[in-house]
């Protein structure tokens, strides 16, 4: 007799038990600990079970690693509704985000710095990244601060895209340049927010 079909809940309470199962694996040994054959012991189910959520490792590695961009985004989206004053907002959501690279930094890796990647790496390219939530929270608050006379009035999506590079090349640029005298990062980091807030308030 034939198998019954699962709803779409049970679908996705299958496929989160992967995603989970793969998880740990990868708390445990990053991503070469994901193999197909682990995951699905992990899980408790068998190869094709998985074959069935996933075509192939990548695309686990794919879901775990949107499950952390939306951890970062939700970090950055309370970060700035726990701030009313723009600047401040502003600061804590760069912070937020360089404190989030530091502390997972292959995830971050792969996620945003993979920008030339070799045959078979995983590149992760999201749909319509300037409408994600952690864009918007860095938008809206230089928006808020143009608004106010905060910051001085120019292209809000210039001033965030500006924003947003200048943090992630004070995580990069010390990773991918060797040999350079880099300052601490920390302490490197916080001179870019300080310049970009100060660029802000004086250049728009």
């Amino acid at each position: 007799m034939a198998r019954p079909k699962l709803t779409d809940e049970e679908r996705h309470r299958a496929r989160r038990v992967i995603v989970e199962a793969a998880q740990a694996l990868y708390a445990k040994g990053g991503i070469d600990a994901l193999k197909t054959g682990a995951i699905a012991e992990a899980a408790g189910v068998g190869r094709t079970t998985i074959y069935s959520y996933f075509a192939t490792a990548d695309e686990i590695v794919a879901a775990i690693l949107w499950d952390i961009t939306d951890e970062l985004e939700a970090i950055l989206v309370q970060v700035a509704k726990a701030e009313s004053e723009p600047d401040v907002r502003l600061r804590a959501v760069l912070n937020a985000y360089v404190t989030f690279a530091r502390e997972n930094w292959e995830e971050f890796r792969i996620l945003f710095m993979n920008t030339d990647p070799k045959p078979g790496e995983l590149v992760m390219i999201g749909p319509e990244p300037q409408k994600r939530p952690g864009y918007v929270a860095t938008r809206d608050a230089v928006i808020d601060g143009m608004k106010k006379g905060i910051f001085v009035e120019g292209d809000p999506d210039l001033a965030a895209q500006a924003a947003w590079a200048a943090t992630w090349g004070a995580i990069g640029a010390p990773k991918g340049i060797a040999g350079f005298a880099w300052y601490d990062g920390e302490e490197l980091e916080q001179q870019v927010i300080d310049v970009v807030i100060d660029g802000l308030r004086t250049i728009g």
